[in-house]
């Protein structure tokens, strides 16, 4: 999914991997109603790429050492 344009679609399997967690994790957080959005089509779920790379990027922690240095 690195390498996908912003408007790839990709099942559970393929974005677990793109962010380093596993397969149930991201259906634990549906059913939590956390984690990136999602698209239900049918019964596939599928992430857009850019929907998760917002979502990470909300998820970005600056550490307190570099917030005091800028």
């Amino acid at each position: 999914m690195h390498d996908k344009p912003r408007d790839y679609l990709a099942e559970t399997d393929e974005t677990s991997e793109y962010i380093h967690t596993s397969p149930r994790t991201l259906i634990r957080w549906r059913n939590e109603g956390k984690g990136p959005p999602y698209i239900k089509a049918g019964h596939r779920v599928l992430y857009r790429k850019r929907d998760v790379d917002a979502w990470l990027e909300g998820r970005k922690v600056i550490p307190v050492r570099e917030q005091e240095a800028a």
